[in-house]
Parts: C-alpha cells; sequence; structure tokens
C-alpha cells in the first residue's frame, strides 16, 4: 500500500480504513518498507479502502468521502 496511507503518532503506525462513509482507526504493523510503498502484516485486509494522506485531524468515526483515483498519462 502507498506509504502515504500510514499514520504516524503516539498510538504506533494506524491507517484509517473507510467503511459505510465512516474512517476507522486500525494499528497496522509494516514488514517492509519500500520506499513509497510499505507492506503490511496485520491490521488491513485485501480490498480495504485506506484514506490517502489522511488529515492529522482525522479521528474514529469521522465522515468521509471518496474520490475515484484519476491515473496519471503516460509521456
Amino acid at each position: 500500500m502507498p506509504a502515504e496511507t500510514i499514520i504516524f503518532n503516539r498510538n504506533g503506525l494506524q491507517v484509517a480504513v473507510i467503511d459505510g462513509g465512516h474512517a476507522h482507526i486500525r494499528k497496522v504493523s509494516v514488514a517492509r518498507d519500500l520506499g513509497t510503498q510499505v507492506e503490511v502484516r496485520d491490521g488491513v485486509k485485501e480490498g480495504d479502502m485506506v484514506v490517502l494522506n489522511p488529515q492529522v485531524d482525522l479521528v474514529e468515526g469521522s465522515r468521509v468521502q471518496t474520490q475515484p483515483q484519476i491515473a496519471e498519462a503516460s509521456k
């Protein structure tokens, strides 16, 4: 998953998973740091939708809206 999904604070490493229009904060364990990507050992499962670049004030249960990801055109 993109490294920009990781929340690092006094509670350790976490990600915000979107479910039903709300953010749910989950602790994760990183198996490998690949620079711009991280391999997560636990805390999320395949198919989970996670928040990219979460705001610092994002908390459990925050209402969130999803936006489609736009792929960059090849040059």
